[in-house]
């Protein structure tokens, strides 16, 4: 076997491993990312809930200034 030989033996594994390895982190990052864009999502679901609690808040404080006067 000659020293070419073994490169190749040697060396084509090593690359296409380490090419596969480098697609599984792509994927991976792209299903993180989606699983982070439906997280805020989910966020601006609750601000928007947020937002209503404090109009009802702000409906009660009248409410109890009215009742004071």
């Amino acid at each position: 076997m000659t020293n070419q030989q073994l490169y190749l033996a040697i060396g084509i594994p090593a690359f296409l491993n380490a090419a596969m390895f480098g697609l599984l982190i792509a994927y991976m990052n792209s299903r993180f990312d989606a699983v982070n864009s439906r997280f805020e999502t989910i966020s601006h679901g609750f601000d928007a809930i947020d937002r209503r609690f404090d109009a009802i808040d702000r409906h009660f404080t009248d409410i109890r200034d009215l009742w004071r006067s």
